[in-house]
């Protein structure tokens, strides 16, 4: 029973679970939100629903390096690689290259 709800509650899940949040909310969310205005253009919205979702991310790597100590150790690479990649997305559309100098 323990090994189950380790698998039901794991790092990858949790990343799962933020990605088809994510899904949804850019493929029905933005669109059902701008379905009355023609004079919008969604471009913005969807720049911001990515910037958010790369700040999740970045605190989601943050959170189970903490929580999952023992998977982070063998799969290091993998956190590093999402908030290395989510904090150069925040910087470049968020602090306009603020940190990268772009």
């Amino acid at each position: 029973m323990n090994k189950l709800k380790k698998a039901l509650v794991s790092p990858a899940r949790i990343y799962l679970g933020s990605f088809i949040i994510f899904l949804v909310v850019f493929f029905i969310g933005i669109p059902a939100a701008n379905f009355g205005n023609k004079h919008h253009v969604p471009f913005g919205d969807f720049i911001f629903v990515f910037t958010v979702y790369a700040i999740v991310l970045l605190c989601i790597s943050i959170f189970t390096s903490v929580v999952y100590w023992r998977w982070f150790k063998k799969h290091w690479y993998i956190n590093l690689a999402i908030a290395a990649g989510s904090a150069y997305f925040i910087d470049i559309y968020l602090l306009n290259g603020f940190l990268t100098g772009l």
